[in-house]
């Protein structure tokens, strides 16, 4: 019963959020239970506030149209009082005269209520500011910025919206750039644990091997079926052609970053918590595998682990367990997805000049600071903001019908029971698991 009211609350948020966030949420609440839900479901009331009113432009829109619907009554009621004593002065025809004038000039006053506000004299006119009040951030090629960023930090962390179409695109785009594969020895990911580490190296290094050894890499972990989309095996595929085409010193390694897991030994949900924090597992290996041997690496994971400030929740998180003994070794990028960051990045969306994929650095703009008093500034959580393309165009790309084996989906019902209790991964695993 509360869980089903919690999903109708998620449900309530706009669809784009419901992309990003819901299986995060749900899983939250899942590990919550017996620790109190309440607030959970006050944080998801505000969420949902936040979404619909705060993070949409609706009250912009009438506080713009009061104001300006203010300032040009009240010029114009300054021009017929100056207009009206020249008439008294003499001057019969100037009001109606000068009004005629402006229609054919300018068109009527209310056609620039959004455009810039009319000066008194009918012949200048101010451009109205972004609704920041400052500068934007200056967009840059996003693969040119995040191999820029590796001047500074040799940990550059994207907060990925899972399984986004656009987003394993331009994984794939960066992978294959010359000068990312110059600057950059490692690729740390989510969607693998270490104990398949032997199999991803052979895969990657361009070894033949039978796909189900390959499908292990992204199957075995300890998020049950969150890695069938196509996004990932597409992406590791571009890394293992990518490396034919390299010296072998040169060779990109991809490192599982995910906690080891045998699910053979997995029977309970207890036995499944006792595998623990996966960003635990995240920072070991950036740690040992990464910054003691002084390599530069891409970290792709999800939101919540690279958070600079920590996770949702106020804990440790992966950025901030390796900031803890690298003080100044990461370089924070998050996904411009309808959630967290969109507010903020309203009037980037505007920009005619912002063609993805863009990269917006955060230090010295307004979206450094804070938009809401309760909430840090962004600058507090990143560097930088990826843009992928506008938040309600970005499309999941969902496992192809058929591609999921029928003694895989049992081990899959297995697995659901144990992790949430119910059959879950059929429900966003969709068709394929029909």
């Amino acid at each position: 019963m509360r869980r089903g009211l919690y999903r109708c609350l998620i449900w309530l948020h706009p669809a784009v959020f419901r992309q990003c966030y819901s299986e995060e949420m749900l899983r939250i609440f899942d590990e919550a239970i017996g620790q109190g839900l309440l607030p959970l479901f006050v944080d998801g009331v505000r969420s949902l506030f936040r979404q619909w009113l705060l993070r949409s432009n609706i009250w912009k829109m009438a506080a713009g149209t009061v104001v300006s619907t203010v300032l040009i009554f009240g010029w114009w009621h300054s021009q017929e009082s100056s207009l009206a004593a020249a008439l008294r002065r003499g001057n019969p025809g100037a009001l109606e005269e000068a009004k005629r004038r402006h229609l054919i000039e300018h068109g009527r006053p209310s056609d620039g209520v959004f455009g810039g506000v009319v000066q008194a004299a009918g012949t200048q006119t101010v451009e109205t500011a972004p609704q920041s009040g400052a500068r934007i951030p200056d967009p840059v090629d996003a693969i040119e910025g995040i191999v820029s960023a590796f001047k500074e930090r040799p940990v550059v962390m994207i907060g990925e919206g899972h399984w986004l179409r656009q987003a394993g695109d331009f994984y794939t785009r960066l992978t294959r750039d010359p000068k990312f594969q110059e600057t950059v020895q490692d690729i740390v990911v989510e969607f693998a644990s270490r104990n398949n580490q032997p199999l991803l190296d052979r895969y990657i290094a361009g070894e033949d091997m039978p796909i189900e050894d390959v499908r292990r890499i992204w199957r075995d972990t300890t998020k049950v079926a969150s890695w069938e989309s196509p996004v990932y095996a597409h992406w590791l595929a571009a890394i293992r052609e990518a490396n034919r085409g390299l010296q072998p010193s040169r060779h990109l390694r991809v490192l599982a970053g995910d906690t080891p897991v045998d699910w053979s030994h997995i029977h309970s949900h207890s036995d499944w918590s006792a595998l623990g924090d996966n960003n635990v597992s995240f920072a070991e290996v950036i740690i040992d595998k990464v910054l003691k041997k002084k390599h530069r690496a891409l970290v792709v994971l999800g939101t919540n682990h690279v958070f600079k400030s920590g996770d949702r929740d106020g804990g440790d998180n992966t950025t901030t367990r390796v900031e803890s003994l690298y003080p100044g070794s990461t370089y924070v990028v998050l996904l411009i997805c309808e959630g967290g960051v969109a507010r903020a990045a309203q009037d980037l969306l505007r920009l005619p000049n912002l063609t993805p994929p863009a990269l917006l650095a955060l230090a010295g703009t307004p979206l450094g600071k804070p938009t809401d008093p309760r909430e840090l500034p962004l600058i507090k959580e990143a560097n930088a903001l990826l843009y992928i393309g506008p938040p309600e165009s970005l499309k999941l790309a969902l496992p192809p019908v058929g591609s999921l084996e029928p003694e895989y989906l049992k081990e899959v019902d297995r697995r659901s029971m144990i992790e949430w209790g119910e059959l879950r991964a059929r429900k966003f695993l969709a068709a394929a698991a029909q």
